[in-house]
């Protein structure tokens, strides 16, 4: 994986170790945006638990973004205050239009 100058500033501001970052794209949900690709793990989707530990992930790497677009990491964001990433879907016009106010 090759990052970018944005990305290694990021994840030093937030506090994001490259293995986080590398575990998150391996085993991450991908969901397309803009023509680069979100990865985030989804709690539905974590493996059931086996005797090897290898697996194992803290809970904080549920609210970890990582934008790729190709093999380059152009970001890393973490969600504050949230147990996990939302999709855009979910977010009704609504609440979008609530937020312009």
């Amino acid at each position: 994986m090759i990052y970018t100058e944005h990305a290694r500033m990021r994840m030093a501001q937030r506090n994001i170790p490259r293995e986080a970052v590398e575990y998150v794209y391996m085993h991450g949900v991908p969901f397309e945006r803009n023509g680069a690709v979100l990865y985030a793990l989804m709690r539905q989707r974590r493996p059931q638990r086996r005797r090897c530990h290898r697996h194992r992930h803290p809970a904080s790497y549920y609210n970890i973004g990582v934008l790729v677009k190709g093999d380059i990491v152009v970001t890393v964001y973490r969600e504050r205050g949230r147990t996990r990433l939302r999709r855009d879907k979910e977010t009704s016009g609504r609440s979008r239009r609530k937020a312009l106010r």
